[in-house]
């Protein structure tokens, strides 16, 4: 259960995915929430968006860590480097009426090398 919900947080690190509208469709729930590591909040359809036009972006993602909040859902915990600058990164993931997983929340923390 949460070393599939890792595979997954680490997919929407890979362009191909974060770009296929419907592959991000079915990953983010529709009450989906993001804060933001600059302090705004973002729902499914600025994600939508924002991943439609990104440009291809080099990621490197350690120390994966995963809880499980309940029969249902996991939280995934990682620290995230993008050329200089790094994250803190926080997701939660539940399955949904059709035993999918998807992503219901995200936080970016910004952090210190």
């Amino acid at each position: 259960m949460t070393h599939e919900c890792i595979l997954l947080e680490k997919g929407l690190l890979e362009h191909s995915i974060r770009t296929d509208r419907d592959l991000i469709e079915k990953l983010f729930a529709d009450n989906f929430v993001e804060f933001g590591s600059a302090g705004k909040i973002y729902n499914k359809a600025d994600v939508h968006q924002a991943l439609s036009a990104e440009a291809v972006r080099e990621f490197k993602a350690i120390d994966f860590e995963s809880k499980i909040l309940s029969e249902n859902c996991v939280l995934i915990t990682y620290k995230l480097f993008e050329g200089t600058e790094a994250t803190l990164r926080s997701s939660i993931w539940c399955h949904d009426a059709n035993g999918n997983w998807q992503m219901i929340f995200h936080q970016g923390t910004n952090c210190s090398l």
